[in-house]
């Protein structure tokens, strides 16, 4: 029978191994384990990190390649991307998409057509809003007035902005801004849309269209994606817990996640900026319409056209400003009381002075009607 060297060397080595030179290994770990400082122990052990950062789904697998060539990788990334499951979504770039679709290809109004009316957004602009917004003011008086002291922007048409924002902090929106952002900087690409613009009518122009945008948009939230990511780490923030708008707009004052670091401001003074606490997102707003270019004493017209910068909609703006100037309480001037004393020998209470009547309300012109009022959109 032939005997075969090599083959019978390594079963050898192999119960070798097992008998002799795993039981010397374990013991010197022992040894080690036992006599070894708890100091050098702990610098020694490797850095936790969480199981769930080996379970990131495939389809966040090219954003975490573009964020780790940017430099903004680690274990906490991974256990945010992980966070996030296999949850992919294209309907927040579908969304955007069929907006800038019914822009660029269906028919425009003729040139000709008059221009509509200034409009309100329903059930803003009520007494009960009007109220909620005064007990703000002075529950918060601190604050709105330290902000229209350093920004020169009045505290009404701040509380008014955060107002239709958040309804003051209490309606931050319905999404996480992590997911959708993540969501939209996946979507580069038609077949990665799915079904969800199916319906869209396609030819070669308007698909060459459509991957042009998918790319500029996804390129778009990608930079507000690494921003946001950036100001968790910054701030010590989870960005699985913080909700936002559908295309992560965060906070009270409804930032993007670039104009944090860019526009915001540090209305507290502890060195931070965030946009969830009141004292910040307060000065943040006051100071990114100052820099917009808001001054007092502005007519209605220019203010306007600085808020549209805050959001492009001329009824958000109309609302925003209408609200605010509902805001003061009118003054009520002191009754005077006569210093004169009464004629001797006459008693009794003064005669009440006669009142002029009552001029009647101008009619109003033949052909007007009142101010139409829009309904408020369901996202920014």
């Amino acid at each position: 029978m032939f005997f075969n060297y090599n083959n019978h060397s390594r079963r050898m080595f192999s119960v070798y191994r097992k008998k002799v030179v795993s039981p010397v290994a374990s013991l010197i770990f022992c040894f080690l384990t036992l006599f070894s400082s708890p100091a050098s122990t702990v610098e020694a052990a490797p850095t936790a990190v969480p199981e769930a950062t080996q379970g990131v789904s495939a389809c966040w697998a090219p954003l975490l390649a573009r964020l780790k060539a940017d430099g903004l990788h680690g274990p906490d990334v991974e256990f945010w991307f992980a966070g996030l499951g296999d949850s992919f979504s294209p309907d927040p770039m579908g969304l955007k998409i069929r907006e800038l679709f019914r822009i660029n290809f269906e028919p425009k109004p003729p040139l000709a057509a008059p221009p509509k009316p200034l409009g309100l957004y329903k059930g803003v602009v009520s007494e009960a809003n009007i109220k909620i917004c005064r007990d703000f003011l002075v529950l918060h008086k601190a604050i709105f007035d330290s902000a229209q002291s350093k920004y020169k922007v009045d505290r009404t048409v701040l509380a008014a902005l955060l107002f239709v924002e958040t309804r003051l902090g209490t309606q931050m929106g319905k999404n996480r801004a992590f997911w959708s952002l993540a969501c939209l900087a996946a979507s580069n690409k038609p077949e990665v849309m799915g079904q969800s613009l199916a319906d869209l009518p396609m030819d070669q122009d308007r698909l060459a269209w459509l991957q042009s945008t998918l790319l500029k948009r996804s390129d778009w939230a990608y930079g507000e994606l690494k921003a946001l990511l950036g100001h968790c780490r910054g701030v010590g923030a989870d960005p699985l817990g913080l909700p936002g708008s559908v295309y992560g707009a965060i906070g009270i004052c409804q930032f993007m996640p670039s104009n944090i670091s860019l526009l915001g401001a540090d209305g507290d003074g502890d060195g931070k900026v965030d946009p969830f606490n009141l004292a910040d997102a307060v000065h943040s707003a006051a100071r990114y319409l100052h820099l917009s270019g808001w001054r007092e004493k502005l007519s209605r017209p220019v203010q306007m056209e600085v808020i549209k910068k805050y959001n492009k909609s001329s009824t958000y703006a109309n609302t925003v400003l209408t609200l605010a100037e509902k805001l003061p309480e009118k003054s009520v001037p002191p009754a005077k009381v006569s210093t004169k004393s009464a004629p001797k020998g006459k008693k009794g209470p003064a005669k009440p002075a006669k009142k002029a009547p009552a001029k009647p309300a101008p009619k109003p012109a033949p052909g007007t009607a009142p101010e139409p009022v829009s309904a408020a959109p369901k996202t920014r």
